[in-house]
């Protein structure tokens, strides 16, 4: 952790907040999940960096389709 990174969980002063993540470096490599929810809608999301285990992306991306289906028959 940097010098900043502390100095940020100093000011916040024993919050229960999860850790800020590191600066990205050039070369660092992340790998991005692009759900597709429905036309315009896409869900985008890094599952590591998120804590989520393919289950709970899963699970993740049925429940927000179900949010956009029933949101779309309100407006009919």
């Amino acid at each position: 952790m940097t010098l900043e990174g502390i100095r940020e969980v100093m000011i916040r002063d024993g919050d229960d907040l999860p850790l800020p993540p590191p600066p990205r470096e050039p070369g660092d490599v992340r790998i991005w999940s692009h759900i597709w929810l429905g036309p315009g809608v896409e869900l985008h999301l890094d599952p590591q960096q998120a804590g989520l285990d393919p289950s709970q992306v899963r699970e993740l991306a049925k429940q927000s389709a179900a949010i956009l289906a029933e949101l779309k028959n309100k407006e009919e």
